[in-house]
């Protein structure tokens, strides 16, 4: 599994806030191999971690203040049951990804 965090460079007349938008017209999720390549893209850098859970197995993505608005339109790959998004606490918001079975993190990054 690859995930990967791509920022955008906000555009002319934009107004910039606290609060990192989804890009989901840049966003993807894809079947890669015997895995899937998650391509989140974001409006502005955010604190970011993740980490994998069973019963059952999904994918954690915590990061801070993220609108997740758009998420459920994606494609998901066979590989993704589910999706859930929302705030978990205060100033943090969770991507939940319901896999399909056990995988593990191949490369992780933020590209700005």
């Amino acid at each position: 599994m690859l995930v990967c965090l791509a920022l955008a460079t906000p555009t002319q007349g934009e107004e910039l806030s606290a609060l990192a938008r989804l890009q989901p017209e840049t966003s993807a999720f894809r079947a890669s191999g015997q895995g899937v390549e998650l391509s989140i893209a974001i409006s502005q850098p955010v604190p970011w971690r993740l980490r994998f859970l069973d019963n059952p197995p999904r994918l954690i993505i915590d990061a801070r203040e993220v609108d997740w608005a758009g998420i459920d339109d994606l494609t998901l790959p066979e590989a993704i049951r589910a999706l859930r998004a929302g705030s978990f606490r205060p100033g943090w918001s969770r991507l939940v990804i319901e896999l399909s079975g056990p995988y593990r993190l191949q490369a992780s990054e933020m590209r700005t």
